[in-house]
């Protein structure tokens, strides 16, 4: 029997077209290829993200905190823009979603970017990533495992939480804390955990942990009651918490125990807006503060 072959081949080109069509991804690319094609190679912190959307597409640019140059004209200390995109494809879309493994804000990264400026910012040398996974992550700089399997001391992590702090490896600092929070409670183990809390902004907490801690702290002529209280009262002060001041002017004045403190707590009481606490903390005031 002869088949006729025109039908088949129409049904043939119907059911190609009606197919879904395969998401084509790009594979992972090697480091060592990476490392050939980029122009530039730093591993360092990332300080600062901005993110743009327009639809399903985003791109970000990332500041990094050069630490160190494997690649490129960058120094230790500098700032390298790089640039990633990102797109959520509609369902049975053709093509690449964009880069994978983007870091968070304070992570410790590798980054393989090229030559060109990227398009979202021509005026401003920012380095595209390598697709698709031209961030990979790095080794710690601070929080090391020689440092955190010595069983440091408080002073150690403290010392190298700073350096952490002062690259913006927040990650890192965090790790630090943890190691430091496994201590006994001290002031200076409080210290330690605000320097990360105060470098991220997170005004609660800062004054959270710092009264916490002012409560162990009962010298107010030591070095860490002071560093302590202005933590806790500058984070107040940023937050608007006039409760909280209240309480940490009258922790100071009660600390200190003399009617010149008290009225130093005055002055600044009659400062703050009206109310019957603020009413309440001024008659308890000028009351201690007679010789």
């Amino acid at each position: 029997m002869r088949i006729a072959l025109a039908p088949l081949l129409l049904v043939a080109c119907v059911l190609l077209i009606a197919a879904p069509a395969i998401r084509a991804e790009v594979p992972n690319r090697s480091v060592e290829s990476m490392r050939e094609s980029a122009s530039v190679v730093v591993t360092g912190t990332v300080s600062s993200i901005h993110v743009s959307k327009v639809g399903r597409s985003e791109s970000r640019i990332y500041t990094i905190r050069v630490a160190s140059v494997q690649k490129g004209d960058a120094k230790p200390g500098d700032h390298v823009l790089v640039s990633t995109w990102h797109t959520t494809q509609l369902p049975g879309a053709v093509g690449s979603n964009g880069h994978r493994g983007t870091p968070a804000l304070g992570a410790t990264i590798t980054v393989y970017a090229g030559a060109e400026k990227s398009r979202s910012a021509p005026a401003t040398s920012v380095h595209t990533v390598i697709l698709p996974n031209g961030f990979q992550p790095a080794p710690p700089i601070f929080a090391t495992p020689e440092l955190l399997n010595s069983s440091p001391t408080i002073e150690q992590l403290d010392e190298a939480a700073g350096k952490a702090a002062a690259a913006e490896a927040w990650q890192e600092c965090e790790t630090l804390v943890r190691a430091g929070a496994k201590l006994a409670p001290s002031p200076d183990r409080s210290l330690l955990l605000l320097r990360s809390l105060a470098g991220q902004n997170r005004l609660a907490d800062v004054l959270r942990e710092g009264e916490a801690a002012l409560k162990i702290e009962k010298d107010v002529r030591s070095k860490s009651f002071g560093m302590l209280w202005l933590a806790a009262y500058s984070s107040a002060h940023d937050l608007n918490d006039k409760q909280a001041l209240i309480r940490l002017l009258r922790l100071r004045a009660q600390a200190e125990g003399t009617p010149a403190a008290w009225g130093n707590v005055l002055h600044t009481l009659e400062f703050l807006p009206d109310g019957p606490e603020v009413r309440e903390a001024i008659a308890e005031a000028k009351k201690n503060a007679r010789p």
